[in-house]
């Protein structure tokens, strides 16, 4: 099921791996978020569109947040909200616009969510930190999705942003079995990757 093209060698390095015949059911879903309180925190800010940052104060320790006290909003960490802002369309509306591209064209090459924010967005991250997205794009494929990641906090962040990637901008598009292709430029805590890789075959 999980398949790794191109393990991270050291910090910073990328990485890629594929998942064969992904699928989780509502059930699953729901599982995992009862034994992960970051997973159901982060689940319900996605369905809601909230960016308020009060839900995640219990969580500040982690590497994403470090810049807490400057950050206003969550526009870039709640990715259902992020697609508004990048595409120029609901999140709603861009599942419909996706499935419809695939449905006209099952082979087009041309069915890309844009998450990534604009230059100007990453250089005030740096001086006054601004919430940016470490999802760059997801390319939705007749029989595959792939996740292109600037950055990966692959101990404490990996793991969730499949989940909730897959609840809400996956499983609606397909809701079967499907591929599903890892890339990220950069990743981080990369002596976490074998327990990431384990946690996910154990699903």
């Amino acid at each position: 099921m999980v398949n790794v093209i191109k393990r991270p060698e050291n910090e910073n390095d990328m990485f890629l791996l594929t998942l064969s015949d992904f699928q989780l059911s509502n059930k699953q879903l729901s599982n995992l978020q009862k034994t992960d309180e970051y997973l159901m925190v982060k689940t319900k800010q996605f369905e809601n569109q909230n960016i308020e940052k009060e839900a995640f104060s219990r969580f500040t320790n982690r590497p994403s947040f470090r810049n807490w006290e400057k950050i206003n909003k969550l526009e870039g960490t709640i990715y259902t909200y992020a697609v508004k802002d990048r595409n120029g369309v609901s999140y709603m509306s861009a599942m419909y616009l996706v499935k419809e591209m695939l449905k006209k064209n099952p082979k087009t090459k041309r069915c890309i969510l844009r998450i990534a924010n604009s230059l100007n967005d990453y250089f005030l991250s740096e001086i006054d930190g601004k919430d940016v997205s470490c999802l760059s794009m997801i390319h939705y494929k007749k029989d595959s999705v792939c996740l292109t990641f600037r950055a990966s906090d692959i101990e404490n962040e990996l793991f969730v942003d499949l989940i909730t990637i897959y609840n809400f901008f996956i499983k609606p598009i397909y809701d079967r079995k499907i591929n599903i292709e890892i890339f990220a430029s950069t990743g981080q805590n990369v002596n976490k990757f074998n327990k990431f890789t384990n946690k996910v075959k154990n699903l």
